[in-house]
């Protein structure tokens, strides 16, 4: 394979990682099979973060220019399975960066909250003094009962006031009785409408999720084998429903499909074809029950009268 094939590889790969199509433990596991020897045996492979090639050496990775052609490297015990980069220093600068973010946005968020704080505090220690001015007497600060107790002796001539001011106590009862009618407010309305809502979510399908047979799931095959998929029939198939089978690799976004009646698909996976297109030899594949609405089948544009059955994957290696 031509360096040139890996690295349009490798960049489509990365791309998918920077759009989030795939994970970035997944990127990782991808770029580390992506392993290959030269005609004189030794071992080459692209870096993960710093996107440069590296060449096996002394139980070390070199970085250095690879020849115009490799071929991948079979899965061996012999085989090198570190990283073949340093990504330590990047790595800490990437987290120091983040670190130094991080408290930045700290102050800007902390030292307001601090500085409100303060001036609450501040705010609280300076009402108290003020407070204490307005105390009836300058004596209710030693003790409060001295205070309390000759209070009554004025009593009788203090009466008439008291009456007074009853008849205003009966219209301060009349307004507690006005927010008793708020708590009659009734929330349950609202959660009412929420359980409707659930049963119209659950799709409607009247066949069960094809069953996947052969070939089985991480399964490999040699450079001269056709892939032959096949699943078991699903019940009661009625008329103008189809089998609708999707192969892809390298990334979710299915490469490859069929429109069929019967429980079998060849994938075109001979020389000149799709063989050696898969960046880590896996083609992942699945199966899908969906009814005709126009003149011919139209894939996804037709609905589905079944779940998605299970994914599974072949790997078929280019040499």
């Amino acid at each position: 394979m031509r360096v040139e094939r890996i690295q349009e590889l490798f960049r489509k790969l990365k791309a998918e990682a920077e759009a989030e199509k795939i994970t970035e433990e997944e990127f990782e596991a991808r770029v580390r099979d992506l392993l290959f020897r030269d005609e004189e045996g030794r071992y080459w492979t692209i870096g993960a973060q710093t996107e440069k090639w590296y060449r096996y050496e002394a139980g070390e990775w070199v970085q250095d220019s690879p020849p115009a052609t490799l071929e991948r490297a079979e899965e061996e015990e012999s085989a090198p399975r570190e990283k073949a980069e340093a990504t330590t220093p990047e790595k800490k600068r990437r987290f120091s960066r983040r670190v130094t973010i991080g408290l930045v946005v700290a102050a800007f968020v902390v030292c307001p909250l601090l500085a409100a704080l303060a001036s609450y505090q501040f705010g609280m220690m300076a009402a108290g003094p003020r407070g204490a001015t307005y105390s009836p007497t300058p004596s209710g600060e030693v003790m409060g009962t001295p205070i309390v107790a000759p209070s009554p002796s004025p009593a009788p001539t203090d009466t008439p006031s008291v009456p007074a001011e009853e008849p205003s106590s009966p219209e301060a009862e009349a307004t507690p009785t006005e927010p008793s009618p708020s708590p009659t407010r009734e929330p349950t309305a609202t959660p009412t409408p929420q359980p409707s809502a659930t049963p119209e979510a659950t799709p409607s399908y009247i066949h069960a999720a094809p069953t996947l047979v052969f070939p089985e799931d991480g399964a490999q095959f040699g450079p001269r084998y056709e892939a032959v998929l096949e699943w078991k029939p699903v019940p009661g198939l009625g008329e103008g429903e189809y089998y609708h089978v999707e192969v892809y690799w390298n990334d979710p976004t299915p490469d490859w499909g069929d429109y069929v009646r019967d429980t079998t698909s060849t994938f075109p996976s001979s020389p000149g074809f799709y063989r050696g297109e898969a960046v880590d030899a896996r083609y992942y594949w699945h199966v899908t029950v969906r009814r005709q609405q126009g003149q011919e089948p139209a894939g996804p544009s037709d609905p589905a009268t079944s779940p998605q059955s299970d994914t599974w994957v072949f790997l078929l290696p280019e040499n």
